[in-house]
């Protein structure tokens, strides 16, 4: 190959990674803190809102995008590896993934239906609600769920220090693995609030993928990021609140008309060419 062409490529190259960099900095194009100011202890139903809000801001821009893990140039320097962000998984199946979050209402209405129906559900929880019900967590993992990092106490992690998020993120990875002896391997920023550095201090934990969301459930219904139909893929958020049981039974009955399956998180991003798909959903098991 010419010399000029390769250098020139080499530059394009440099300044593709450069400008991916920007765009994740500023936080793709969903970034709740420039939108919202959020006081600390915003309650689930607010957060939704602020979310339902974000989506339809953004509902006529497409969906945000993505990240692949990123241990190359951003502005031209070196870099040091961060976990992977998704909104969503990539898969052309016709399947969905649920996440709950926080943890300060268990519910044993969720464990039935998950025993009834087979249904893997990742809770993304804090340290503080864990320790208020650990009994009920073992329960949920002997149920099929899987428990993954949300921080120690659900703070706006962009409005702390560095040494803030590590502790945040790594106090709770070492509290949630001596609960339930599997370490996380996802976590979820509060508020979906995230920037380089709370996606490099994941990477430190040992978290493996930073996870987001393109729908969410509540009892406003289901709301995607473009008003539209969920797509394969989608990552779902719900909430640990008092009426979450009905919540998921309406979400139930909306995959079923839609033909969608639900899939375990972690393992499909573990195992994206071969994951089990539960289908239907509405037969008694």
């Amino acid at each position: 190959m010419d010399k000029k062409i390769s250098v020139a490529l080499l530059s394009g190259f440099i300044m593709a990674f450069a400008n991916w960099g920007i765009l994740f900095q500023s936080g793709l194009k969903s970034d709740p803190a420039k939108a919202f100011s959020l006081p600390p202890q915003e309650n689930s139903q607010t957060v939704h809102k602020v979310i339902a809000q974000l989506q339809e801001n953004e509902s006529n821009s497409g969906q945000p995008v993505n990240n692949p893990q990123m241990d190359g140039l951003q502005y031209g320097q070196i870099t040091k590896p961060v976990s992977n962000l998704l909104w969503s998984v990539p898969t052309a199946d016709r399947v969905v993934f649920l996440t709950i979050d926080d943890g300060w209402y268990p519910s044993e209405s969720i464990l039935e239906i998950m025993r009834e129906k087979h249904i893997p559900i990742s809770a993304f929880i804090t340290v503080e609600a864990a320790e208020q019900h650990p009994g009920f967590w073992q329960a949920f993992l002997a149920a099929g769920g899987d428990i993954q990092n949300h921080t120690v106490s659900h703070p706006n992690l962009k409005k702390q220090s560095l040494t803030g998020i590590e502790s945040e993120i790594e106090t709770a990875q070492e509290y949630l693995t001596s609960l339930t002896a599997i370490p996380p391997t996802l976590f979820r920023p509060p508020y979906g609030n995230y920037n380089q550095s709370v996606c490099r201090e994941a990477y430190r934990a040992g978290i493996k993928h930073v996870i987001l969301w393109n729908a969410t459930m509540s009892d406003d219904g289901l709301q995607t990021y473009n008003g539209k139909s969920l797509e394969p893929g989608s990552i779902i958020l719900l909430h640990w609140v008092p009426d979450l049981a009905a919540q998921l039974e309406e979400l139930l009955d909306i995959l079923n008309r839609e033909e969608l399956g639900v899939a375990s998180l972690p393992y499909a991003l573990a195992h994206p060419e071969k994951f089990p798909i539960i289908l239907p959903l509405n037969r008694k098991m």
